[in-house]
């Protein structure tokens, strides 16, 4: 099992692999959602040039308008002749072009709210070459999944969750019905007891969950069940702050000891969130 991190800058590779991080997702410019920062072409091209030993995904996990088509049938060809280990996607025209095109792409399944069960990748077995996993099942529910497909899987393991996304500017909707103007990389939703971190881009209005997940003490378990890779999220989270939970990461994997509670004080807004909360409602399997 490997970690899989996404970056919180594009200058961290070096102190990344320096940790022995060999996985890196990152997002690509006018295609992605959910990172600190995106690449375009010309950059990823540069990335490969330099780093040519790692294992390089992309995100294209935008759910996409007509007029991103031209510009999506391009990046895919373009990645098509790269080395990269694959393609993380949302929308199914991504699976749509790369089959039309007969791009040699390997395809993970990234539809952020709706890896759920096993029987929906088994259907796609035949397009796909894993999924990443959403994070808002329970822990016995991932390992359902891992005994019921040979798909690759990724595990969401650390980082801000996303709660909701709206494609409509709502921060800006909501400032110009108020007759204000207070533009701000971040924003914050408050109610009686959380702080909602509040993320307004080209891409809409994204809203975050009040809590960092923290699956640490899953780690050795899910590696016994031959989960592939355990991804961590650096979005909305400093750099410095972010590397240092990486580094304890890894020692976990590596079954070195550490202190939890030095993790605890660096992120005191961590929880394990949905891995051992029980999912209500389910649709069963023959319906």
């Amino acid at each position: 099992m490997k970690l899989m991190v996404s970056p919180s800058k594009i200058e961290d590779f070096d102190h990344l692999i320096d940790l022995n991080i060999n996985s890196f997702l990152l997002g690509f410019k006018h295609l992605s959602l959910y990172h600190n920062f995106y690449i375009d072409i010309n950059e990823l091209k540069s990335i490969v040039a330099k780093y040519p030993h790692i294992e390089l995904y992309i995100s294209l996990n935008k759910l996409m308008h007509n007029y991103d088509l031209e510009l999506l049938r391009r990046t895919l060809n373009d990645l098509s002749k790269l080395k990269i280990n694959g393609v993380l996607y949302d929308d199914v025209a991504v699976l749509n072009i790369v089959k039309h095109l007969k791009l040699d792409i390997n395809l993970i399944w990234a539809a952020t709210h709706q890896v759920t069960n096993y029987h929906t990748i088994n259907t796609l077995k035949n397009n796909i070459d894993g999924a990443l996993i959403s994070s808002e099942i329970s822990l016995d529910e991932i390992l359902e999944i891992r005994n019921n497909t040979k798909l690759d899987l990724i595990v969401p393991i650390f980082g801000y969750q996303i709660m909701t996304t709206s494609k409509r500017t709502l921060i800006t909707n909501y400032q110009n019905h108020l007759k204000i103007n207070i533009r701000d990389d971040l924003y914050y939703l408050k109610d009686e007891d959380h702080i909602y971190p509040v993320i307004e881009d080209e891409n809409g209005t994204h809203i975050l969950t009040a809590d960092i997940l923290n699956g640490i003490d899953e780690v050795n378990l899910l590696e016994e069940q031959k989960i592939n890779y355990l991804y961590l999220s650096s979005l909305n989270l400093e750099s410095t702050l972010f590397n240092q939970v990486v580094a304890f990461y890894q020692d976990r994997l590596n079954d070195k000891k550490i202190d939890i509670a030095n993790l605890n004080s660096l992120i005191p807004n961590n929880d394990s969130m949905f891995l051992y909360k029980e999912s209500y409602f389910k649709v069963n399997a023959n319906d």
